[in-house]
């Protein structure tokens, strides 16, 4: 985390620019194809062996 920070502070007085919080829904607006995949890697990362299957959608 405080390698993220130094790097952020880092470009942001190489760029001259201002920090721009993504929000609270910044992950929950990104595609669902990519939230599965970190979703599926935090599950992994605590010791679980995932396997997904999609669900018929509702008519």
């Amino acid at each position: 985390m405080a390698a993220s920070i130094l790097t952020a502070i880092d470009n942001m007085l190489k760029n001259g620019t201002f920090h721009q919080d993504l929000g609270v829904t910044y992950f929950d607006r990104r595609s669902p194809e990519s939230k599965v995949k970190r979703l599926v890697r935090q599950i992994a990362k605590l010791g679980y062996d995932v396997t997904l299957q999609p669900t018929a959608k509702a008519a």
